[in-house]
Formats: C-alpha cells, sequence, structure tokens
C-alpha cells in the first residue's frame, strides 16, 4: 500500500521528520536467554571477581568463543585462559580485555588447534584481574576433530612371468566444495562481508564471523586487504532474543543502514562526523534477524553498534511511522513486532512482509505526528486490499474490504501538528 498528500494549488505543505534522536550510551548487547548459561565466580573481598558466559557451550579446533562478563571492576583488565580441570596443564591465555563503566564486557578468542587441549573432553574457560589468578571459570565441551584419513602406500610387487591384464589406474578423489557460511546458520554472531568500494558493490574482499559491531578503525582500513577510505561492509546475523521492548543504537562516521526482520527501520546513508542514532522496537520471543550497512568515505572510520532492553512497555522513538504488524486480518492480539517504518509505500507482492509473518492474512497500523502549513490536504491511499485513515481520530477513508489495488482520496483542513494513523489489512493473493 502506499500512502501520500498533497497541497491544494497555492499552499505549500511542510513534512518535518520526526527529529532523529541522538544518544550516547554505554550499554552491552542483549544476548539470548536460551543461547548463554550463567557461570559461577563467586565475589571476595578485595579483587571482587565477576561473573562470565560462554557462548556457544561447546568448541572444536579454530572456532570462535564469545565470552561475556558481568559484575567487574569497572576499567579493570580481565585476563581469559583455558585450564585443565584435572590441573595437568597450565593456563592457556586466549584473549584480554577491559571492563566497561558497568562493570561488563565481551570479548572473543579462537579455541586452540594444538594439544593438549584439543585431547580434552572438557575444559574450563577462566577468567581473572591481571595479575591475581582467582576469578571466574565456566565449563566448555571440547568436540574432538574427525581423524585425518591414513593414506594409501602403494607397494611394488615382482615382476609376474606373465604380463598380467591392465590395472585400471587409480582415479584420484573429487575434492568437495567448500560450504560456504550463511549469515544466522551460528546464532549470535555477525556474518561480516567487507567490500574494497563504497557501495557495497562486486563481491567481498574479505568475510569473516565478527563477534560484534564495535571498530574505531580512525584513518586506518579493517584489514589490509581493504583501503583505508572508501570501504564498505555488511554485517548481518540472527538472534535469539527475549519479548519485550528494545532499543537499537548506532554511533557511526560515515553512513549506516540497519533492517530489523527485514524491514528498513534506519537510514542514514550520508557522509557525516561520529553520530549516534537510535530506533526503538518491540519484538516477539525467539530469532530476529538484523542487518547493518556501513561505509566510510575518508578520514575517520568507525561504528558501534549496540542495543539495551526496556522493557515490556518502555519505547517511544519511532522518528518516522511506528508500525504494528499483526498475524491476522483483525489487528488484534499482540503485533507480532512494532517498528520503526521510514515511509507508507510498500509492494511485497506474493511475499511476507517480514520474518515471523504469513505471505496472506496479516495487517498492520502505521501512526506517526506531522506538521502541516495552513491550508486544504487531499490525502491519497492506495491499497490491495483493504485501507482505513484517521488524523486526529476522524476517520477520513474507511475501504475495509477485499479490493484489487485501488485508490481513494479524502480532503480535509489542517494547520500545526496532526496525528496521522492508517490501517491495513491483506487476505490474499499481492499485496500493496
Amino acid at each position: 500500500m502506499r500512502l501520500a498528500e498533497a497541497a491544494y494549488p497555492g499552499d505549500v505543505l511542510v513534512m518535518r521528520g520526526l527529529a532523529k534522536a541522538l544518544v550516547i550510551a554505554s550499554v552491552l548487547a542483549v544476548l539470548a536467554s536460551g543461547g548463554l548459561l550463567v557461570a559461577y565466580g563467586a565475589r571476595r573481598s578485595g579483587s571482587q571477581p565477576g561473573s562470565i558466559t560462554v557462548a556457544p557451550a561447546a568448541a572444536t579446533a579454530n572456532s570462535v568463543v564469545i565470552v561475556q562478563g558481568y559484575a567487574w571492576q569497572p576499567g579493570a583488565e580481565v585476563i581469559i585462559g583455558l585450564q585443565d580441570p584435572a590441573g595437568s596443564a597450565g593456563e592457556e591465555v586466549c584473549a584480554q580485555t577491559a571492563a566497561d563503566e558497568r562493570g561488563r564486557f565481551v570479548t572473543s578468542f579462537m579455541y586452540p588447534a594444538d594439544t593438549p587441549w584439543n585431547r580434552l573432553s572438557q575444559v574450563l574457560v577462566v577468567a581473572h584481574l591481571k595479575g591475581q589468578p582467582d576469578g571466574a571459570s565456566y565449563p566448555l565441551t571440547v568436540v574432538p576433530q574427525a581423524p585425518t584419513p591414513t593414506p594409501v602406500v602403494w607397494e611394488p610387487t615382482a615382476t609376474p612371468t606373465v604380463p598380467p591384464s591392465p590395472s585400471p589406474t587409480p582415479v584420484p578423489p573429487v575434492p568437495q566444495a567448500t560450504s560456504t557460511p550463511v549469515p544466522g546458520e551460528t546464532p549470535n554472531l555477525w556474518w561480516g562481508e567487507y567490500f574494497d568500494r563504497i557501495d557495497l558493490s562486486g563481491s567481498p574482499v574479505l568475510t569473516r564471523w565478527d563477534p560484534q559491531i564495535d571498530f574505531q578503525w580512525h584513518e586506518g582500513p579493517p584489514d589490509r586487504s581493504i583501503p583505508a577510505n572508501s570501504f564498505s561492509v555488511r554485517w548481518a546475523g540472527r538472534w535469539l532474543l527475549q519479548a519485550g521492548s528494545y532499543r537499537f543504537n548506532v554511533t557511526v562516521d560515515d553512513g549506516v543502514r540497519f533492517w530489523i526482520d527485514g524491514h528498513l527501520v534506519l537510514q542514514e546513508w550520508h557522509d557525516s562526523a561520529p553520530t549516534t542514532y537510535s530506533v526503538d522496537a518491540r519484538l516477539a520471543e525467539g530469532p530476529h534477524d538484523l542487518r547493518i550497512e556501513y561505509y566510510d568515505r575518508g578520514g575517520n572510520a568507525q561504528i558501534r553498534f549496540w542495543w539495551q532492553k526496556l522493557g515490556p512497555d518502555g519505547d517511544s522513538r519511532y522518528p518516522n511511522w511506528r508500525a504494528e504488524y499483526y498475524a491476522n486480518r483483525q489487528l488484534a492480539h499482540a503485533p507480532v513486532r512494532i517498528v520503526n517504518d521510514l515511509d507508507l509505500a510498500f509492494d511485497w507482492g506474493h511475499r511476507a512482509p517480514g520474518l515471523g509473518l504469513p505471505a496472506d492474512d496479516f495487517s498492520v497500523r502505521w501512526t506517526g505526528r506531522r506538521t502541516f502549513e495552513a491550508g486544504v490536504y487531499r490525502f491519497y491511499a492506495e491499497a490491495d486490499d483493504g485501507v482505513r485513515l484517521w488524523v486526529d481520530g476522524v476517520l477520513l477513508i474507511d475501504e475495509w474490504h477485499d479490493s484489487p489495488d485501488t485508490r481513494y482520496q479524502a480532503d480535509t483542513q489542517l494547520s500545526g501538528q496532526h496525528t496521522v494513523q492508517v490501517e491495513y489489512f491483506e487476505h490474499a493473493g499481492g499485496a500493496r
């Protein structure tokens, strides 16, 4: 469906978008409650080590292990290592990080490929303050690698007196194609695609798993294979989230775009000094697809993305349209999600309007505040199927029925700020 409004000749329409919310905060990304287990790290007097969580619960050689810390001394340097529960090997230091002002940290390391760590069935991931051996620990299961097959050795045989029949030449095995990682196949990790140009075009020159999006490259490149200026990155991941309201924040220099479950909810695709943008969303329990696109044109290059849980009812930042999506035609029960939609212009065709919603039998309610100069305005709504339009609670268009793609219009006199609300349902077939 599409909504538009136009002033009569002689009238000027001024549509000011809701103010961009700028919030500078330091918050920790909310990770899946089902994907992490809280480890033990008893508090002691003096050093007071905190606790840690680890994901995933099992690791193999060269796999990424994510460690998250809570209740540590703010600013304290924390050492992350491996220990043998039986004490037969010393500590293997794997990472070093620092707790933020709230005493939290997130870091990662690659599980070592050498022995003795791959001969053990279980190890302890340990975290302790620098210079102090006591801290927190977490048991991690070690998955053994498949044994390397023993190569076949061809032994020469004596020359027979009777020439034998020619033996078939051994055919070397056909090499198997290595599967390409798919964003979302490993929950709570970002699959990053790095491009040596500004517009994400062509093939990425670098791909990797990133445990978090928190980079300050200054005037340098993200990698030796990428230029220091005019590069772009796409991160995609599937995150297991609890039901509730979230505030998503990104600090960026230069441009950024952000999607939630296929909805483009933030678009600041322009050069800028370091700027923080925020947008809210209410999400259902379960997996959610998040995508970030970023570019740097020149000079300083940085991006930091994080979110915080606001609780079941805590949200207010929908700078364009507050969009409520329902998995039924009646706008009934709780919405599957509430997100910010940039504009009321959609042509879904026969596709669903996002992860977790059906392609047919869904409905949407959009609400926004807009400012109008004094004048008479004509509102247009094009929809397949039903649509309703209110301005300040006054119903102007009421076409709540199945229909092919049809245009409706209504006139009203406005001045100043007004609340505009649009409701839409899709029954079957194409959705617009």
